[in-house]
């Protein structure tokens, strides 16, 4: 089976686990993760890209995320440029107005400041999957692999899951691992 096809399966399989959380548990599992980002990091004086979750993904939600960090920290948040693949990153502040694109993505209707990769401390990154040598599994177009390349070698790239690492995933070249994920159980360094 060929890399990609074993990628989709992957996908469908950690999208399906996703759907059979139901949304209580999801808000339990949520709070466990944060608690235990907290207990593994301090977060001061940081330049931190966190992405929006995407409501129809049932993706962690990283509003509370962004309300604890704010307070020490500036927090920046990705807008997505399909055309050219790319991201661009704007700050944002817990209450300033959102829009969803035509993919799903909450992204900031006014833009304030922006930041080049190279400026970031922390990339809090969105994923499906991630395996127990901290390579990760996103949506398939790229965005990030192509942001965290452009990012310091020493920026700290952490995945949030509900779920503890699988086995493995196939890589590719342009696949960037993670330095840590965080699960309801524990954060795992890479």
């Amino acid at each position: 089976m060929k890399i990609n096809s074993l990628k989709d399966a992957l996908r469908a399989a950690a999208k399906e686990s996703r759907k059979n959380l139901s949304k209580e548990d999801r808000q339990i599992l949520n709070t466990l993760i944060l608690g235990q980002f907290c207990k593994t990091f301090s977060c001061k004086g940081l330049k931190i890209s966190i992405y929006l979750s995407m409501p129809d993904q049932l993706e962690i939600d990283t509003f509370p995320w962004i309300e604890k960090l704010e307070k020490d920290n500036e927090i920046f948040v990705p807008i997505t440029h399909f055309e050219t693949l790319t991201m661009s990153h704007w700050k944002y502040n817990i209450g300033d107005s959102l829009m969803l694109n035509r993919y799903g993505i909450p992204e900031p209707t006014k833009c304030q400041k922006s930041i080049t990769p190279l400026h970031f401390d922390m990339v809090i990154v969105p994923l499906l999957a991630a395996d127990a040598q901290g390579n990760r599994l996103g949506y398939g177009k790229g965005f990030y692999d192509r942001f965290l390349i452009q990012c310091r070698e020493d920026v700290i790239k952490v995945g949030l899951n509900f779920f503890e690492p699988i086995e493995h995933i196939p890589t590719e070249t342009t696949d960037i691992p993670l330095n840590f994920l965080v699960s309801p159980t524990r954060c795992y360094p890479f």
